[in-house]
This record gives C-alpha cells, structure tokens and sequence, in this order.
C-alpha cells in the first residue's frame, strides 16, 4: 500500500523480478471501494511500457495481462483507492528471509564461536584433566599400587620409571620359630 495526496494505492510487482519466464499472467484485484484508476507496467524495473491489457471499471474490479514476461523483468500493477478505506496505508517492507537482520549476524557469530570453541576447547581440556588427574598416584616412600593411611602426610611424586621403589623383604617365619 502506498498513500498520495488524495489517493491510496494498492502497487504490486507481480510475479517479481527474479521470475523465470511466465507465459501467461493475469492479474484481477477487487480492493476496497472499487478500483478509482488503474496503471500497468511490464519490462524491466521502472518501464513504462504499458501492459498488453488493462480493464477496469470505475468502482469494479481491475484486472491486467501480460504474456511472454521474460526472466528479470515483472508487470508492476497499480490500483488507485479512496483515501480512508484502508485503515493502515502505510508500506509495511519485509526483509528478505534469506537475509539474516544485524542481531541475527551477531547471535549466528556468537554460536559459532561458542561451538568452536567447545569443538576445539573441550578435548584439549579432557587431556590437560587426565594428565594431572587420570593417572595413578605415586607417592614417596611407599610401595606402587599403595596409598597412604589416613592422615598420613605423603607427598606425590612423578611417575618416573628410573625412580627406586623402596621394597622391605622378611622372610616369613618357618614351623622352627
């Protein structure tokens, strides 16, 4: 919808401008209060060059025609209205979906490096836990697979194969004593 000084208009580009090529298009709009005025235009964005067919009745219905509309071009309509029969005249745009709006952009950058980061971040952090954490325990002075007693101070000690493991040996005691 479109307002003028003295008159509303209904405009459409009908098949729009990306269209393949339409054979055959017919076009009959009944708006409120009849049709006052009625243009057609077929080509190429702002052409001039009328429509094959336009009929209208003063307060009737207005219906256009075109054939052969090739790719990239449209017929572009327009229906004049008595002001005050549409409540809300105003052009009301919408974005195209394809297109994401500023704070889409952001929240699709957002995401993407959060699960970035999680792809990349937590297998890293996996393997820094197990090198500190997913090992055995060795403790200094005591004997592999032992732990301290509780409350027994121990420090831990690295995994060090070339590191001497204290070993006391008693031979157990025989039937003689």
């Amino acid at each position: 919808m479109r307002s003028f000084s003295g008159y509303d208009e209904f405009f459409w580009d009908a098949p729009g401008f990306g269209n393949p090529l339409v054979k055959t298009l017919k076009i009959t709009t009944t708006v409120p209060g009849g049709a006052q005025d009625a243009t057609c235009f077929a080509g190429t964005p702002g052409s001039t060059t009328p429509c094959e067919t336009k009929k209208f009745t003063k307060g009737g219905e207005a219906t256009f025609g075109q054939t052969n509309v090739p790719p990239g071009q449209s017929v572009s309509i327009g229906v004049k209205i008595t002001p005050g029969q549409v409540a809300d005249n105003k052009p009301h745009m919408e974005p195209k979906g394809s297109q994401l709006s500023p704070a889409e952009r952001v929240g699709a950058i957002v995401l993407a490096a959060v699960t970035g980061l999680v792809a990349v971040g937590s297998p890293i952090l996996g393997m820094l836990w197990w090198r500190s954490n997913g090992r055995d325990r060795r403790y200094a002075d005591l004997a592999p697979g032992t732990v301290p007693l509780a409350g027994q101070e121990v420090r831990v000690v690295p995994d060090d194969p070339n590191v001497p493991i204290p070993v006391a040996f008693s031979p157990p005691l025989g039937p003689c004593g």
